[in-house]
């Protein structure tokens, strides 16, 4: 759950394009803020806000005019921007609830060309947990076309993982001890945190925390929407990787959503109910007009009837 004034930026850029009928007029009628919204984005007020400080009066400002610098007209102009490979990546400090999938931690990764933010959620900062996040992260990039050249990551890590970035030909840069600023991951975090967090503010009270590792998946999503991919700001960094987002192909709806979850013939008794309760947690990318929720008793299960 973003802003409501970055929504229509990201709108009004071309990012939603494949979500009907959606343009920032109608946000800004129907879209206010809300408390949800304040639970992950508010922010230290800005030094200068209503101050005491005297204005200056702008009659007793004189204003020399200024000629045209030059005359040149129906110039056209290009901004060129280099294709680094930078890749980052940081991790989360322990989530409070352990999910049902065993996951305490996120790891969070930030592709540089493609101004993208994707998180892992891990069990534990054991090499073995590790190695599976940034295999899983380096193979998800690469199917893409984002190949990781120079990845930069704090020191504190294990040699299986330099080994492992080595191994896929990326060069390995860590940040000096105790400067993590030098790390864009860190800002990455910062960002999908509050963004996480709005998110979660906005939950039901029914639906259960310890399925907080399900909803990484959307926020990634919704996240990278509006956010300009750097290598070509006319796309957004959602766009950049998995192309445009139809809305009428994939039904997306607010993470924790009750619903009803129809209960298909072959996996009922004949006197079963024909649906069970559920609560969605993400749209299903790969398949169409089909989503993902989650049951009761903390199950996965996909329908394309709710």
């Amino acid at each position: 759950m973003d802003t409501p004034s970055t929504w229509c930026k990201a709108i009004d850029a071309g990012y939603f394009k494949g979500w009907p009928d959606l343009t920032s007029k109608r946000v800004r009628k129907f879209i206010k803020i809300v408390d949800e919204t304040e639970m992950g984005h508010m922010d230290q007020q800005q030094a200068g806000t209503r101050s005491t400080r005297a204005v200056p009066d702008p009659d007793s400002m004189t204003t020399v005019p200024q000629a045209p610098l030059n005359d040149k007209t129906h110039h056209v102009y290009m901004t060129i921007t280099d294709v680094e490979g930078r890749l980052y990546s940081d991790q989360t400090g322990r989530f409070p609830i352990t999910s049902n999938r065993g996951n305490c931690y996120v790891i969070i990764f930030y592709a540089v060309d493609g101004n993208y933010i994707k998180s892992y959620p891990i069990k534990s900062c054991h090499r073995s947990q590790l190695l599976k996040a940034y295999d899983e992260v380096y193979s998800y990039l690469r199917v893409r076309g984002f190949c990781p050249q120079l990845h930069k990551l704090d020191n504190e890590k294990s040699n299986d993982v330099l080994e492992f970035i080595a191994s896929q030909q990326a060069k390995v840069q860590l940040t000096p001890a105790d400067t993590h600023r030098t790390n864009l991951a860190e800002r990455s975090v910062r960002t999908w945190k509050n963004y996480f967090t709005a998110t979660r503010a906005g939950t039901p009270s029914s639906f259960r925390m310890s399925n907080w590792c399900k909803m990484t998946e959307q926020c990634d999503i919704t996240l990278n929407m509006m956010r300009p991919c750097t290598t070509n700001p006319l796309l957004s960094a959602f766009e950049a990787m998995e192309g445009t987002y139809s809305f009428s192909a994939t039904p997306m709806a607010p993470v924790g959503t009750e619903m009803l979850m129809h209960l298909k013939p072959i996996r009922r008794g004949t006197w079963d109910y024909h649906a069970l309760r559920a609560w969605y947690f993400a749209p299903a990318l790969n398949h169409y007009r089909v989503i993902k929720g989650v049951l009761e008793s903390g199950a996965d299960r996909i329908t394309d009837t709710w």
